[in-house]
């Protein structure tokens, strides 16, 4: 009889990413789901900055005059 052996593969070594790559990663990648949560991050991100911006316009007309923004310019532009 002939006996046979295997030799047992060793763990691949587990290297961890530095912070750039994985945003390089995310950045680049062509995964559908990756892509669906960035596409979902930005839209709350716009979400609450649209949010912020209603409740400073909101803020500026509750009394006359300028209160939070110092200039009508500032107020135009945060308007548009």
């Amino acid at each position: 009889m002939t006996t046979s052996t295997t030799l047992a593969a060793a763990p691949a070594a587990v290297v961890p990413r530095s912070k750039g790559r994985i945003v390089v990663s995310w950045i680049t990648t062509t995964d559908h789901k990756t892509i669906g949560y960035m596409y979902l991050i930005a839209s709350f991100t716009f979400f609450c900055l649209g949010g912020v911006m209603a409740l400073l316009i909101r803020a500026e007309l509750f009394e006359p005059g300028m209160q939070i923004l110092q200039t009508k310019e500032q107020y135009n532009q945060l308007f548009t």
